[in-house]
């Protein structure tokens, strides 16, 4: 009987976890594959902000790559630009979509090379919130972005756009 209490009040803690958790998920998210060798690839996913208040994501981070920055492309004069972000925000009860010719993870110096149907971990990282992890499978691109070795890289102050589906 001792061990059914015990298992029992594991499932509650489980159970209790997942759904402090779920204020924030990330649905979506994939990696775009990239040729062997590639040194920067590309994270997207939407992020769903189920709380009251505006989240703040200041970055992520993965085992899987020596760093990981917001970047923003942006088109200007028919030419495409990355531009780096300190930050965005996930309106309140909103989304906040990363996607080809957008906003995306820009995944640098991955440790292996990644091929599709891998996954990798990536964690969220906020100012005003819990870490948040997901699993995001290594996929073959449609074609419809540019590849980063084409685009320039700018550096950026903060910037904040809400970007609502």
């Amino acid at each position: 009987m001792k061990v059914a209490n015990k298992l029992l009040g594991i499932i509650f803690l489980v159970s209790a976890s997942a759904v402090s958790a779920s204020d924030v998920e990330i649905e979506g998210a994939w990696v775009r594959e990239a040729p062997p060798g590639m040194q920067m690839l590309a994270g997207y996913m939407v992020v769903e902000n189920k709380t009251g208040k505006d989240l703040v994501m200041t970055g992520a981070e993965s085992s899987a790559f020596g760093s990981i920055e917001l970047h923003h492309t942006m088109i200007k004069d028919g030419m495409a630009s990355m531009v780096q972000q300190k930050s965005v925000t996930i309106p309140a009860h909103g989304k906040f979509t990363f996607e080809p010719k957008g906003y995306h993870l820009m995944l640098m110096k991955p440790v292996k090379d990644l091929h599709q149907g891998d996954k990798v971990k990536i964690t969220l990282q906020f100012s005003n919130h819990k870490n948040v992890a997901g699993s995001f499978p290594v996929r073959q691109g449609d074609g419809s972005m540019m590849h980063h070795h084409e685009m320039n890289h700018k550096e950026m102050g903060e910037h904040h756009m809400d970007h609502h589906n």
